[in-house]
């Protein structure tokens, strides 16, 4: 059980790549979303299921591998399952109000990326609220991402319903 959460909340060993394994691991999300987008007709709802699946199974398969280690930090920077869960969520609000497409998917990828490492207001409040405690922290690894993925959705939106505004 311990290899299954492990290689699952490293999303197959990404999070040891070196130098930024949250970009790398968002970047392995993006990637199955664009594989998705040309090959399926995937809408929005299918990203947001995806998001919660995921957002579930890595806060079980985080909580294991935290607990099972017995990490220090609360959420190692390896485990990059939360970025998948949280673009995808991103990549799903996004699509209920635009037509999914790989600029679409990009634009999802930087403006999650830029939450996830900014950690604005309730972002950080979050994580270092939920890390202080091992019953937490789990919740805490996946749980900041979603916040992040909702916030850099709504950014999405609103510049890009700025830049049809400056158009017209």
């Amino acid at each position: 059980m311990h290899k299954i959460c492990h290689i699952f909340s490293t999303v197959l060993g990404v999070g040891y790549l070196p130098y930024a394994p949250g970009t790398w691991g968002s970047l392995a999300g993006l990637c199955v979303s664009l594989l998705g987008l040309v090959y399926f007709p995937l809408q929005p709802i299918i990203f947001i299921w995806a998001s919660l699946i995921t957002f579930s199974l890595g806060w079980i398969s985080s909580a294991y591998v935290l607990q099972k280690m017995s990490y220090k930090d609360m959420d190692p920077s390896f485990i990059v399952i939360d970025e998948v869960a949280g673009l995808f969520l991103t990549i799903g609000l996004v699509g209920f109000f635009f037509s999914l497409s790989p600029l679409i998917l990009w634009g999802s990828f930087l403006l999650f990326r830029i939450f996830d490492i900014w950690k604005p207001w309730p972002i950080g409040w979050v994580d270092k609220k939920l890390a202080k405690s091992r019953k937490t922290a789990a919740l805490g690894v996946m749980i900041d991402d979603m916040l992040a993925g909702l916030m850099a959705a709504i950014a999405q939106v609103f510049i890009k319903n700025f830049y049809y505004l400056l158009i017209k």
